[in-house]
């Protein structure tokens, strides 16, 4: 089954939107140097079932936007770029992003998504330049590993910007769109830590079980409207953004980064 046939029937998972993401403030994430060796884990969603239209709008190049890690955005735009579909891209960064879409013939928007007015401009300048939106994926996300009672309060307000509230406002700026179209998809990319908790993530842990929240509140909001909302929650998986906070996390637990790595295996 393509890609597109798959959306306009309503099978929508990590199937939705390409993009990349702020990367945290002021100082944005590099693109990473290579791919994880092994395959990602298997995912769960956390949205309740949610029934497209009986009649699916005929297959067209859908309009997309999407806001993620990099790394994560790179692969669903290269998914849809594939599908000839138009897909918007959004990150701060504008040289990695830039050369990424110049790649692919995507276009781009160049946004800090922990601020209301920038996520309102992504969907503005999309609609601009597409007249709609069809299907968002929400993907931006950073870490930071430190116990509570250290947490830097700024990174915490930051943290959930970008994590929960950025989603929020894509999703409420994208879905009038939608609505008018009665058809649209919404995919969130969320986390194993969207379902459980680990220690030392707090904002992170908060932002993702938020996400899961929000997910299956648009999810019975979106279903009679022909929206479908998905959260997808991957366990373990060898990413940069994983690898950055494996350091962190052995500190904090008083082991070499060898048995943090192992035990977050294990612990997945």
């Amino acid at each position: 089954m393509r890609l597109s046939r798959a959306l306009a029937l309503g099978a929508a998972m990590l199937v939705a939107v390409a993009a990349c993401s702020s990367g945290g403030g002021s100082s944005p994430s590099a693109a990473p140097t290579q791919a994880p060796a092994e395959s990602p884990a298997p995912a769960q969603s956390t949205a309740p079932e949610t029934t497209a239209p009986t009649e699916a709008p005929a297959v067209k190049p859908e309009v997309r936007i999407g806001s993620d890690a990099f790394y994560e955005s790179q692969l669903v735009a290269e998914m849809f770029a594939q599908e000839q579909c138009k897909v918007v891209m959004v990150d701060i960064n504008e040289e990695q992003l830039k050369a990424h879409c110049e790649r692919l013939n995507a276009t781009y928007v160049v946004a800090d998504l922990s601020k209301r007015a920038d996520c309102k401009n992504v969907v503005d300048q999309t609609v601009l330049r597409h007249n709609t939106v069809d299907v968002l994926v929400n993907v931006a996300g950073i870490q930071t590993v430190s116990p509570i009672e250290d947490f830097p309060e700024d990174k915490w307000d930051f943290m959930i910007n970008l994590m929960l509230t950025s989603p929020f406002l894509l999703t409420r700026y994208s879905w009038p769109y939608m609505k008018e179209n009665k058809w649209g998809r919404v995919v969130n990319l969320n986390s194993i830590h969207g379902l459980v908790a680990s220690e030392f993530k707090s904002a992170y842990v908060s932002a993702k079980h938020g996400l899961a929240g929000l997910t299956k509140t648009a999810a019975l909001e979106g279903g009679p409207l022909g929206i479908t909302v998905n959260s997808v929650c991957p366990s373990y998986v060898m990413t940069p953004l994983v690898q950055k906070q494996i350091a962190a996390q052995a500190i904090n637990h008083g082991i070499s980064e060898e048995e943090e790595n192992e035990g977050d295996q294990d612990r997945a």
